[in-house]
């Protein structure tokens, strides 16, 4: 007896012991039941014309919650979260860890910057909804992304790009083409002067065909080509020389002059920087050319005709009529004795 008495207050006491214990740390509960989901993201970017740096292929998202209480990735502030991707990379969203039922709807998009010369953003929102269900034991979830029009999409994709504004012609250096004529000639000339590219994708002033721009200055004179922009960046070269068209009585300037133009991208505009020298490599300012005039085989021929046959023809005609008139005085003088 004694004994279970004994063994019965041991059991008390244990019984005591237990509900203490559960006082103190709390029953024992069920595991939580939670489910995540993941975003991905695609970005592409292209350059147009020029290079850019790392840096300058480099987009900031924003992802934001629209509905109160909607989960949200690790290291968001304020409702939202930021992220950035690097030229044509694609960025998967850390998950977001959903522990209830519910329907939890995002925005997505280019987060608000100021806009960079040469830059063409895509603006495109996406509204994000995330369906959770049977949260408790087999966690449902299924995501649904819309465009601005309210059309599904498969994939979240930015497609931005960069391409510098084009040069500006109108204060491109343009050198004259300067004709001089030495010499004597008895009417002007009509001269002809090539602009030609190295590569005939070069651009061209109006009027150019297969890299190749002709003019003509009649006499002496200063006339220029004209003017183009660039859209690229890179070094092109062109050459400006005189075309022997074989005017007569002329012996024709060989000089040949170089155009050299270097393009670069300056903050999102192309700038010019241009360079004309001569056959001697000296740089000028004017693509200068001295035709030298003589008489051709033509006008000698001409002159000598002026000067010698036409002269003799002159003088026989005088003798025969010279001739005649004494011929018919000495018939008249006869007839008048006769009588």
């Amino acid at each position: 007896m004694i004994q279970k008495i004994r063994n019965a207050k041991r059991y008390l006491a244990y019984l005591v012991l237990m509900v203490c214990s559960l006082m103190i740390t709390g029953a024992p509960a069920h595991a939580e039941e939670t489910a995540d989901v993941s975003l991905s993201v695609n970005q592409t970017f292209s350059v147009t014309g020029s290079t850019v740096s790392l840096e300058g292929g480099v987009f900031t998202y924003l992802l934001s919650a629209v509905t109160a209480d909607t989960p949200m990735p690790v290291g968001s502030a304020q409702g939202g979260y930021q992220f950035s991707i690097k030229e044509n990379q694609s960025l998967e969203i850390v998950p977001m860890i959903y522990s209830r039922n519910g329907v939890y709807e995002y925005r997505l998009g280019l987060l608000n910057s100021a806009k960079k010369t040469g830059y063409t953003y895509d603006k495109r929102m996406y509204d994000v909804t995330v369906y959770v269900n049977n949260i408790e034991s087999d966690p449902v979830i299924k995501v649904i992304a819309k465009n601005k029009f309210g059309d599904k999409v498969n994939s979240l994709d930015f497609e931005h790009a960069y391409q510098p504004l084009a040069s500006d012609p109108t204060i491109m250096v343009d050198p004259p083409v300067k004709k001089t004529v030495s010499g004597n000639p008895l009417r002007d000339g009509i001269f002809e002067f090539a602009l030609t590219a190295e590569e005939k994708s070069h651009p061209m002033p109006e009027g150019s065909e297969d890299g190749k721009k002709l003019m003509s200055i009649q006499g002496e004179g200063e006339k220029d080509f004209g003017v183009w922009p660039y859209t690229s960046i890179g070094t092109y070269n062109y050459t400006i020389s005189e075309v022997n068209v074989g005017e007569a009585g002329y012996t024709y300037d060989k000089t040949v002059y170089t155009i050299t133009d270097v393009v670069t991208d300056e903050g999102g505009q192309l700038v010019v920087t241009r360079t004309v020298t001569n056959s001697d490599n000296k740089q000028v300012d004017t693509c200068s050319f001295l035709n030298q005039y003589t008489k051709d085989d033509l006008n000698k021929n001409q002159a000598s005709v002026k000067t010698g046959d036409s002269t003799n023809i002159i003088y026989g005609v005088l003798l025969l009529v010279v001739t005649l008139v004494s011929v018919l005085v000495i018939v008249i003088v006869k007839r008048e004795r006769y009588k």
